[in-house]
C-alpha cells in the first residue's frame, strides 16, 4: 500500500544502505555471468536495454535519458563499442548521411538476454527493497536496519519474473523495460545522494553502503565493514583511503585500549554534511522518487 503522508525529510543513510546494498548484489550477479564489471556499469546498461526495446538512437537521444554530458555520452559509446556491445552507423538515417546512429551489435543482443535472467532471478529481493525504499520516502520507515543485507521477499515473490506468461517475447520486453527502470533508478538516487560530495566519483555502491552504515551505526572496524559490501580485503582498504582522502570518513588506528593495533572507521563531519545534503535533496526529489519506484514494482509485478 503506497502511503501519501509526506514528511520534510528523508533519512538518506537508510536510502543508500537500501539502494547500496540492493546495486551491489546485482552487478555482483552481473558480474558472475558477464565476466566483466565494466558490462554492469549502470548507464551503460540502461543503453543496452534501451536499444533493445526502442531500436536505433542518435546519441543526443542516449544522452538525455543518461543525464551524460556530450562528452560524457561519447565516452560511454566509445565503451560499450570497445566491448562489441553496440554499433554506430552512418547509413541509418536517410537524407542525413552524417547523422550518426547506434544500434545493438549482436553481442549487446545476448547480454541484454542474460542480464534479463539474471535480473529476473532477483525479483523478490528487488520488490522487498522498493516497498522499504517507498516507506522510507513515504515517512513510515519501519526503522528495521538494513545491515543484514537486502531484505527479503515473500516466498511468492521468489519466482522468475513472469515465468507463468505464455508470449516468451512479452516476457522479455517486459523484464528489458524493468531493468532500464531500475538502471533509471540507481542513477536519480545517485544523483540525489552525491548531492553533498565534491568528488564524485568516489560514490558507488560501497560507498553508499559504508557511509548509510557508519551514520546509521557509529563508527566500525574495517572486518565489520568487509561483511557488507562485495569487496575483498584489499579492495575494501583501497576504498576506504579513498573515502578519507575524500574527507568522507577517518581511520584512528589508536581507539581501541585492548588492541592498539585495530583500526577504527568513521564518519567524518563533512560526511555527515554531505548525508545531511543528502537528506533535503530526497526529500526535494520525492515525488519525482517515488513514481519511478512505483513503475519498477508495477513491472515486477508487486
Amino acid at each position: 500500500m503506497i502511503a501519501t503522508s509526506a514528511p520534510s525529510t528523508v533519512r538518506a543513510d537508510r536510502v543508500a544502505m537500501l539502494a547500496g546494498l540492493l546495486g551491489s548484489r546485482i552487478t555482483a550477479a552481473l558480474a558472475v555471468v558477464l565476466g566483466s564489471l565494466e558490462i554492469t556499469e549502470t548507464r551503460g546498461v540502461l543503453v543496452l536495454c534501451r536499444l533493445a526495446r526502442l531500436g536505433p538512437l542518435r546519441p543526443r537521444e542516449i544522452q538525455a535519458m543518461t543525464g551524460l554530458t556530450s562528452g560524457g555520452t561519447t565516452n560511454l559509446l566509445d565503451r560499450l563499442a570497445r566491448l562489441e556491445l553496440i554499433e554506430r552507423s552512418h547509413d541509418l538515417v536517410e537524407g542525413d548521411r552524417r547523422a550518426v546512429v547506434v544500434q545493438l551489435a549482436p553481442r549487446g543482443q545476448e547480454v541484454v538476454v542474460t542480464v534479463a535472467t539474471v535480473f529476473s532471478k532477483h525479483a523478490g529481493a528487488i520488490l522487498s527493497t522498493l516497498r522499504a525504499l517507498d516507506d522510507e520516502l513515504a515517512g513510515i520507515a519501519d526503522g528495521s536496519d538494513p545491515d543484514a543485507g537486502t531484505p527479503s521477499a515473500p516466498r511468492s515473490a521468489d519466482r522468475a519474473v513472469g515465468d507463468a506468461r505464455p508470449d516468451p517475447a512479452g516476457r522479455i520486453d517486459r523484464l528489458l523495460d524493468a531493468v532500464a527502470t531500475f538502471a533509471g533508478l540507481g542513477i536519480t538516487l545517485r544523483t540525489a545522494l552525491v548531492a553533498g560530495i565534491e568528488q564524485e566519483e568516489v560514490f558507488g555502491n560501497e560507498t553508499a553502503v559504508i557511509l548509510g552504515s557508519l551514520l546509521r551505526g557509529g563508527p566500525r572496524r574495517p572486518r565489520d565493514l568487509a561483511a557488507l559490501v562485495p569487496l575483498s580485503s584489499g579492495g575494501l582498504a583501497k576504498l576506504l583511503a579513498r573515502l578519507e582522502v575524500a574527507g568522507l570518513v577517518t581511520q584512528d588506528r589508536h581507539r581501541l585500549e585492548a588492541d592498539r593495533r585495530a583500526t577504527i572507521v568513521s564518519i567524518s563531519p563533512a560526511g555527515r554534511r554531505a548525508m545531511a545534503a543528502a537528506d533535503a535533496t530526497l526529500a526535494e526529489r520525492r515525488d519525482e522518487i517515488r513514481p519511478i519506484v512505483r513503475e519498477l514494482a508495477s513491472l515486477l509485478g508487486g
